[in-house]
């Protein structure tokens, strides 16, 4: 899709996603623990009542309190959409492709709001593959680790709502797949379901990162790994320029 196609396309996507999950408004937002209340109250209430300026930064608290909700990447992706954050909307439509069961009405969304915007080729993913075939970006490997950074001789403190982005390498059937997570209030990160093969882990896709990592996922098994300055950029880099 070339780039005019893709902007003309833009009412068509935000039409689907809001036919289907129904979210819109353009109110403030509310403060996420306004009242007292929970966060993820109010974010569903917002959602109800089609207020995604409103619900958008709550299901971002909520996302970093619980980063395997599916619930709360979904409905953010829904309301991002209709805000027209792209770059978030792909971000949380390819963690839900990533983590919702194979059929599911959220994993079907977010392909098909994926497949139009141009970010997943459609050769790979109609109705009737996503029920008959595997989907390839679901595995059964996992990562997982805590972030934590010291500066200037302090004690090292936990990266909170940091993103970590899993590369697979070249020359994989996984080929050029990515993931994304965003590190919780413990600093920890958890990538699940992942397809078993050779990654880069960094938290940096554009610009200068703080790690560089390689990492092997094997079928069946969870691989932990830290990030911190001991295998930070300056002390460890697998993938030198």
């Amino acid at each position: 899709m070339t780039p005019r196609a893709r902007f003309l396309a833009w009412p068509v996507i935000l039409a689907v996603v809001l036919a289907l999950a129904g979210c819109g408004g353009s109110s403030p937002a509310p403060e996420p623990t306004a009242g007292g209340i929970d966060p993820v109250a109010l974010a569903r209430q917002a959602f109800d009542r089609q207020d995604c300026a409103a619900a958008a930064p709550l299901f971002r608290t909520a996302v970093g309190r619980d980063p395997e909700n599916l619930e709360f990447h979904f409905k953010l992706g829904v309301c991002t959409s209709r805000l027209a954050l792209i770059d978030e909307t792909v971000r949380e439509f390819q963690w839900v492709l990533a983590h919702a069961p194979a059929g599911s009405e959220e994993a079907r969304v977010a392909r098909e709001w994926l497949v139009t915007a141009g970010h997943l080729s459609s050769s790979t993913t109609s109705a009737d593959a996503s029920r008959s075939e595997p989907d390839p970006r679901v595995g059964d490997s996992a990562v997982s680790g805590m972030v934590t950074w010291a500066d200037g001789g302090a004690e090292a403190q936990p990266r909170r709502r940091m993103q970590v982005h899993l590369i697979a390498l070249p020359g994989q059937d996984i080929a050029e797949q990515r993931f994304t997570v965003r590190t919780d209030q413990d600093g920890r990160y958890s990538f699940k379901r992942i397809p078993a093969g050779m990654y880069k882990v960094t938290n940096a896709v554009a610009g200068p990162p703080q790690w560089r990592l390689r990492v092997k996922l094997e079928p069946g098994n969870e691989t932990t790994l830290d990030l911190n300055t001991g295998n930070s950029l300056s002390a460890r880099d697998d993938f030198p320029r």
